[in-house]
């Protein structure tokens, strides 16, 4: 509006109703949060109410008294719109200090952000160098590992080779001392080496004739069963032991009785057994106790008497080339014995117990049976068998009857209770090859070994004699030759009634001898 002389009433009145909605208008202009905008929107305002005032200035002089009071609604509106714009300034700085806490805040976060993108950057870096390091020590500790291996293996067989020599040379020592003089060769005898045992400065046995005829027999020998036979290796002795109780010397000739070696403990006799001079006997009992009988000379007197603490069964017993007496008990030691002392010096314990014992030399041969049928044929030193250390150990199948040496100590006969006879090598039994199986008898479907039935070798190792029992409950005796071959059965009318656990040759071969559990000794011829 053009500046001059103010307005009439009616040209007043309408030209406030008109400016009205014209400042309403501005001060309703909506405004944003952004800084500019809103400062441009104030200064626009602010200038509109200049210009208003100074217009209601010019107007307020001429106006009348309703244009005052409308001057006076229109400034209150004015202010109104003031305090809607103090307001808005408050409420836009509050924000402004909220979105600069949010920016900081925001901030603070990018930093964390940052640092932790660097930190994970940092331990990938780190892992990858660590798993690269690992994946070398890996490679190397492959390397090492298989380089280990290479030693181990050829220590592995150096520690064998070793052991074959430590063995090989164990078995030497065990021949030379035992055999210092080697028989000659005979046919039973190859050149193949020394024996592992035999008596000193043995000479080669005469060949042994194949028995076939009853010679003669003593009937009504023991008041029970005979369960045990030994010849003497001189002196044209033979001893019995017997459930009675009583052992009893007899002569080889005529069978004799020379004396009656009465027992202690009034317990069965479980074997009787001779010493390699043939000057001494030892038989062992059923309560534990051992007696020992020097009989050289043709003067029998009790040099020893043994006993177990625990009393339990004496099943096995025999002399080593030095003199020394063995023991085998179902408490499941060996134990070797000093006769002076009457007490053991040395006592191993075994896996299963035993059911005999032999010795050749210083080789000593013991037989075990399991709980499970297994049977084991465990060899010693006897110089050393307190260690607890075996010479070597084979398997033999079911429970073993009985073992014996041959008298040039080179072979080992061992019966079972499954009839079957073996004949084994053991002339090198602590070397490489160790153990040689020369010869396995079955015996017939009829006939059957008792658990105390005994084998024997002939004195040149060409026959075998065993005794059994048969389906017909007569005894019989059966001769087989190494090679596994029945040389004869004897089993006559006049001969046993019953089993036939005990059989030895003559020391001269001229006779085989037979006890059977009918009290009768036989002595049968070629």
């Amino acid at each position: 509006m053009a500046s001059g002389a103010p307005p009439s009433d009616g040209a007043h009145e309408r030209w406030c109703r008109a400016l009205l909605p014209v400042v309403e208008a501005r001060n309703r202009t909506p405004y944003t949060v952004d800084g500019a905008g809103f400062e441009a929107v104030l200064a626009a305002l602010a200038l509109a109410q200049r210009r208003l005032e100074c217009e209601l200035g010019d107007l307020g002089a001429a106006a009348d008294p309703g244009a005052a009071r409308r001057e006076a609604a229109l400034a209150a509106q004015l202010r109104d719109r003031d305090s809607v714009i103090v307001a808005s300034q408050t409420k836009y700085v509050k924000m402004e200090q909220e979105n600069e806490a949010l920016r900081g805040e925001a901030a603070a976060l990018q930093e964390q952000l940052d640092r932790a993108r660097d930190a994970a950057a940092a331990e990938s870096a780190r892992m990858a160098s660590e798993n690269e390091r690992l994946t070398e020590t890996a490679v190397q500790g492959k390397q090492r590992e298989a380089h280990l291996v290479n030693e181990n293996t050829a220590l592995e067989q150096k520690c064998k080779e070793a052991l074959e020599k430590v063995k090989a040379l164990e078995a030497l020592e065990l021949h030379l001392l035992a055999t210092p003089v080697t028989p000659p060769h005979t046919a039973a005898s190859p050149p193949d080496g020394p024996p592992a045992g035999g008596p000193r400065g043995a000479a080669a046995a005469p060949q042994v004739a194949v028995p076939a005829a009853l010679r003669q027999g003593q009937r009504n020998c023991h008041r029970h069963g005979i369960a045990s036979l030994d010849t003497a290796a001189c002196g044209g002795l033979f001893a019995t032991g017997s459930a009675d109780g009583l052992v009893k010397l007899w002569g080889v000739d005529d069978l004799a009785l020379v004396e009656v070696l009465q027992q202690g403990d009034g317990s069965g006799v479980e074997r009787v057994r001779f010493s390699p001079a043939g000057d001494r006997l030892a038989a062992c009992t059923q309560q534990g106790s051992v007696l020992v009988w020097s009989v050289a000379r043709g003067q029998q007197r009790l040099a020893a008497t043994l006993k177990v603490a625990n009393k339990q069964a004496i099943v096995g017993l025999c002399f080593d080339a030095a003199g020394s007496l063995f023991t085998v008990g179902k408490d499941r030691f060996i134990r070797r014995w000093d006769l002076a002392k009457g007490a053991p010096t040395n006592t191993v314990s075994e896996w299963a117990p035993p059911t005999d014992l032999a010795a050749t030399g210083h080789l000593v041969a013991s037989a075990h049976a399991g709980r499970d049928g297994a049977s084991k044929l465990l060899f010693w030193d006897s110089r050393t068998v307190a260690r607890g250390q075996t010479v070597n150990e084979v398997e033999h199948g079911a429970p073993i009857t009985s073992v014996s040496f041959s008298a040039d100590g080179g072979k080992l006969l061992s019966s079972s209770l499954d009839g079957v006879l073996k004949v084994h090598d053991v002339r090198y039994i602590g070397s490489k090859h160790q153990f040689n199986e020369l010869a396995t008898v079955r015996l017939p479907a009829d006939a059957a070994l008792l658990p105390s039935s005994q084998a024997r070798l002939s004195p040149d190792a060409r026959l075998i004699a065993v005794g059994a029992s048969t389906d017909s409950s007569l005894g019989a005796v059966h001769v087989y030759d190494t090679r596994g071959k029945l040389r004869a059965a004897l089993q006559t009318e006049g001969g046993h009634q019953g089993g036939v656990p005990g059989v030895a040759w003559a020391a001269d071969g001229s006779c085989l001898l037979s006890a059977g559990v009918d009290n009768a000794v036989l002595a049968w011829k070629a």
